[in-house]
């Protein structure tokens, strides 16, 4: 297997509630640079990425804010790009500079403080099972330890009546995309909306993919299947997606809100405790 390109994206959000404060007199900052572990957390995901022996650790790239970054990031660890406004242009610019041929590349988040190699490699193994354009990863709530599904306040996606979690990891395969357009268009709509934690919040989500009338029907209804969402994925944007099913939950803990950030700063070790001796359900 060829090692794969890699992507940290640290952009900062523009919803203050989003930018953590650790009381430290410094004020609200970008969530990749809160410590936690006594070292800011992006740390733990660049090293991670470094240790895993499928990536590239010579093909990472960093998009943030770039002046705070090279403060802890060495130059020899990852190139670091200057943040754009939107999601949507840092994933553009990121992965025009690291992959400019269309070539294998994994995306990862900068705020999680457990994913470890392990975690990254049996994503990227399972996806070498398939032949996509888009690896995206869930991970079924049962196999998030109950004790840390409190940190998850989003609703759950539901496939045929089992609730999913987004698991913070994608591989894309940028050659073999036609329409790249449409696809940004769709992933921007998407990321704005991701956090749906109530019923006005779904409603938003419905009005504006309302071309995915009969999938939202289904999920509503919990009969949605992955075979709907591929065929419409494939449908309206006309890529192959191929959701990756992780039972890994290193990779779904990750730092969301300042409420977040207090409860896994002060539980660390307890977190990681309960982590590494977690048993995935077997089903």
């Amino acid at each position: 297997m060829n090692k794969i390109n890699a992507i940290i994206m640290a952009g900062t959000s523009k919803k203050k509630r989003k930018l953590i404060d650790e009381d430290d007199g410094r004020g609200p900052k970008n969530k990749a640079l809160v410590t936690v572990h006594k070292e800011p957390v992006i740390l733990n995901v660049l090293q991670a990425l470094k240790n895993s022996k499928y990536i590239n650790s010579n093909n990472i790239v960093v998009i943030g804010p770039r002046p705070e970054l090279r403060d802890i990031i060495k130059d020899s660890e990852a190139l670091i790009l200057p943040e754009e406004k939107r999601f949507i242009d840092n994933a553009r610019k990121a992965y025009g500079k690291i992959s400019p041929n269309g070539e294998r590349t994994f995306i990862t988040s900068c705020d999680l403080p457990y994913i470890n190699a392990e975690a990254i490699e049996d994503f990227v193994m399972e996806c070498e099972k398939y032949y996509a354009d888009f690896y995206f990863s869930l991970i079924n709530a049962k196999n998030i330890p109950k004790k840390l599904e409190r940190l998850n306040k989003s609703m759950k996606f539901y496939l045929e009546q089992e609730g999913y979690r987004t698991s913070n990891m994608s591989i894309f395969e940028g050659r073999k995309v036609k329409n790249r357009k449409k696809l940004e268009y769709e992933i921007e709509k998407v990321f704005s909306l991701r956090r749906t934690i109530s019923i006005p919040a779904f409603k938003r989500l419905y009005g504006t993919f309302k071309h995915y009338k009969e999938e939202f029907k289904k999920h509503r209804n919990r009969n949605l299947t992955e075979q709907d969402v591929t065929t419409a994925i494939k449908r309206e944007v006309g890529i192959e997606l191929k959701l990756i099913i992780t039972k890994n939950p290193k990779s779904a803990i990750d730092i969301d809100y300042k409420r977040d950030y207090k409860y896994i700063k002060k539980n660390y070790w307890k977190i990681k405790e309960i982590l590494d001796n977690f048993i995935p359900s077997q089903d």
